[in-house]
């Protein structure tokens, strides 16, 4: 009976840890973390504009629940005013920073 066996570092060869971790800037680091505050409080404010267009037209009758609707609607629209004021604010000090952020 023969046996063959084969060197394990012929067959493995040289392997290196996967790198983990954040590997960016600080910066990049901010910039991924305000973007996607932006990104999901926009989506926030339009579900609540949606909301409140759903309450106000399924009020019918019912003032009060009309007048909720309304005050949803309000909100969301002031709520995606401020993200895209928050938006433009982040871009302003960007841009007067000279800061370049890459996408990665």
């Amino acid at each position: 009976m023969n046996v063959y066996a084969a060197n394990t570092n012929d067959l493995i060869g040289e392997v290196s840890p996967p790198e983990s971790g954040f590997t960016g800037t600080i910066g990049d680091l901010l910039s991924f973390f305000i973007t996607w505050a932006i990104i999901l409080g926009a989506i926030a404010a339009l579900v609540m504009i949606l909301i409140g267009g759903f309450q106000y037209l399924t009020a019918q009758d019912d003032a009060d629940k009309a007048e909720g609707g309304r005050k949803t609607i309000t909100n969301g629209v002031i709520g995606l005013i401020i993200v895209a004021s928050a938006y433009v604010i982040w871009k302003l000090v960007l841009g007067l920073l000279n800061v370049n952020i890459t996408a990665s």
